[in-house]
């Protein structure tokens, strides 16, 4: 009897462990804070795709490398095929555009919407542009929830949901996977109001603060024309 109550007390603690696991959304959202403050350097493979307006599937594959305290940001095309090979740099309050094909490398200032192709409007760029994995800060004025949590053979799940209080927006939603031992989106997944597919992101292959270095980051050929548009 007494082995009997042994193990129904250790099952019984087991349990309780088990749901001490699942925390709130706020508690989720500031681990997440934490986390994204603390990252001295970040590297991962940026792959998913984008829905055009006439249904065409926008294929991507990026190569990013940051280091959030320094305000640097580095991406590099392999997908889309008309962005093979081209780099983007966001360092600080300037965005550098490297196109392989012409070996230009056009220099913008963060706020100005040609810096990131016109897709954002001025004055918005320079606080969309910056590297985030801040969720809070990234959906700040969104209703946040957990969608669900899931115990996997690779780490326990967090499947967050944001939803956007604005109107007559392209996104409603977001879906959002978190794994408890990183507290960083591996998943990002927008949708529309009918609920269609608008972009789908995933974020594989990270690695952080493995001793990134700034040289690394905002480097271009050394035979690079450069075209200063600040």
């Amino acid at each position: 009897m007494k082995i009997k109550k042994m193990v129904i007390s250790l099952i019984l603690i087991l349990v309780s462990f088990s749901l001490a696991q699942e925390l709130s959304i706020d508690e989720v959202l500031d681990k997440m804070k934490l986390k994204a403050e603390t990252i001295e350097d970040i590297h991962f493979l940026l792959t998913g795709k984008i829905i055009d307006a006439d249904g065409t599937e926008i294929i991507l594959e990026v190569d990013v490398s940051a280091m959030p305290m320094e305000q640097t940001t580095r991406a590099e095309f392999y997908q889309p095929d008309a962005l093979a090979d081209n780099i983007t740099i966001l360092d600080k309050d300037v965005v550098y555009n490297y196109v392989y094909l012409t070996n230009q490398a056009t220099l913008f200032s963060a706020n100005d919407p040609d810096a990131l192709g016109g897709l954002l409007p001025a004055g918005e760029a320079d606080s969309n542009a910056k590297f985030e994995f801040d969720l809070e800060k990234l959906f700040a004025g969104w209703t946040a929830s957990i969608d669900g949590y899931e115990k996997t053979d690779n780490g326990n799940i967090y499947n967050l949901r944001f939803d956007n209080k604005e109107e007559d927006v392209v996104i409603d939603h977001v879906n959002v996977t978190v794994y408890e031992d990183i507290w960083i989106p591996t998943d990002m997944i927008f949708y529309k109001k009918d609920n269609s597919l608008f972009t789908e992101l995933h974020f594989e292959d990270i690695s952080v603060d493995a001793g990134l270095n700034i040289d690394d980051l905002l480097y271009l050929p050394d035979d690079a024309e450069i075209i200063d548009e600040r």
